[in-house]
């Protein structure tokens, strides 16, 4: 889905696309604003100045900002910019420039979600172990076997636990022989915390191989000119941004995951 409006000279665009990659392998690509000069279109120099990451008290979630200086090039435009980032983890990261000489304003917002409801479609060719190729047995091993006689057994008096604790003399060993209570993994289960439980939960969802982007930019030069400039390659950009993240989250983790629509 994608959607254009021009309310003055500020420029909009959103997108959104489900893509076949988890919520936690597209953050760490949109989070690492360091590398983005190596996809982004027209970026040509990032630098991060600080990072602080602390846990917000009311979201009680994980909350990256960053301070980094940007560069842009794009054919008589050569700017850079200050962009504050926050990122929370796993779910959004949004960048707003400050002491731009350039932007009057410049916005961008990424936000996760994982499409849980969209499950992955695994076979043969697209699965990295398949059930089938898992259970099979190469085609050039055979393996025979004669089974033995009963009768040809040696008969031998049967081997108790009272003969390992006559040999044993660590009384660790004997304690561990004698307990009674299996392991219950229910009850271990019971023992840890709700926060923990719902941070297991949190990371497992944050693993779903299918995400849904939504993405947003927004911005308005500060000189007319530049503005006049921004409606050639305005919807180039904006188009291409999507994209640039998605080709270089498989460059990183593979080919996408097949999903069903």
């Amino acid at each position: 889905m994608i959607g254009f409006t021009t309310p003055s000279l500020l420029k909009v665009h959103s997108q959104t696309v489900t893509l076949g990659y988890s919520q936690r392998q597209l953050f760490d690509v949109i989070a690492g604003v360091q590398h983005y000069p190596q996809f982004v279109p027209w970026c040509v120099a990032a630098n991060i100045i600080e990072s602080k990451t602390a846990l917000d008290p009311l979201s009680k979630q994980t909350i990256t900002r960053m301070k980094a200086e940007l560069g842009v090039g794009f054919q008589a435009i050569n700017e850079r910019y200050t962009s504050n980032v926050t990122c929370m983890h796993m779910k959004s990261v949004n960048a707003v420039a400050s002491n731009s000489s350039l932007f009057k304003t410049l916005t961008t917002t990424w936000t996760l979600t994982p499409a849980t409801h969209l499950a992955p479609l695994y076979n043969a060719s697209n699965s990295k172990l398949s059930l089938q190729s898992h259970n099979a047995q190469p085609a050039s091993y055979s393996i025979t076997s004669t089974p033995t006689p009963v009768s040809s057994f040696p008969t031998k008096r049967r081997f108790t636990s009272a003969d390992l604790l006559k040999t044993i003399s660590d009384e660790g060993a004997k304690s561990l022989l004698e307990r009674e209570t299996p392991f219950d993994p229910a009850q271990f289960q019971k023992s840890i915390s709700k926060e923990e439980q719902a941070a297991q939960k949190e990371a497992a969802i944050a693993d779903h191989p299918v995400c849904t982007v939504d993405f947003y930019i927004a911005f308005e030069f500060k000189s007319i000119v530049y503005a006049q400039v921004s409606d050639l390659f305005f919807n180039q950009v904006s188009l291409a941004m999507v994209k640039s993240f998605e080709e270089r989250t498989r460059s990183i983790y593979g080919a996408a995951t097949p999903f069903r629509q």
